[in-house]
């Protein structure tokens, strides 16, 4: 929000909270209630990924650019973006970013240069057992608590 009042007022309840829970007259919230927990549905973490895959491509392939216009001399810009290792650099730099998918979709473990903001990095799959038909399909309708 951008109203002030509403924030201030926000700190105060905080500052309130705070000082109840020091002097034994409240107690501290408990992690494991519902109101406390956080769900993140596959396509957000996917798309996170995929994110920061996507913004290190740029920077990879200015890198290589910028390597490839000092080592051969050019004189303009344009002289080394005509050049055909310019896909190359694209490609090779895109694929890391396929990797990091295949590897987070094939373990369930997020490999990340940020964390994300995530409490956790592995443990995003579980195995769905076919005992019965069932139980194979609350698989995909419950929450994993981790």
């Amino acid at each position: 929000t951008q109203n002030w009042d509403e924030k201030l007022n926000v700190l105060i309840l905080m500052f309130q909270k705070l000082m109840g829970i020091v002097a034994g007259d409240l107690r501290a919230d408990n992690p494991d209630a519902f109101a406390m927990q956080d769900f993140l549905l596959p396509g957000q973490l996917y798309a996170a990924v995929l994110k920061e895959g996507l913004q290190t491509v740029p920077l990879a392939v200015r890198v290589l650019y910028h390597r490839e216009f000092r080592l051969t001399k050019a004189t303009r810009v344009g002289d080394v973006a005509k050049m055909p290792q310019m896909l190359k650099w694209i490609k090779a730099s895109v694929a890391p970013v396929a990797g990091t998918l295949n590897f987070l979709l094939a373990t369930g473990n997020v490999k990340s240069r940020t964390g994300l903001d995530l409490m956790q990095v592995n443990g995003f799959t579980v195995m769905a057992d076919k005992l019965n038909a069932y139980r194979y399909l609350s698989h995909f309708r419950a929450m994993h608590r981790g």
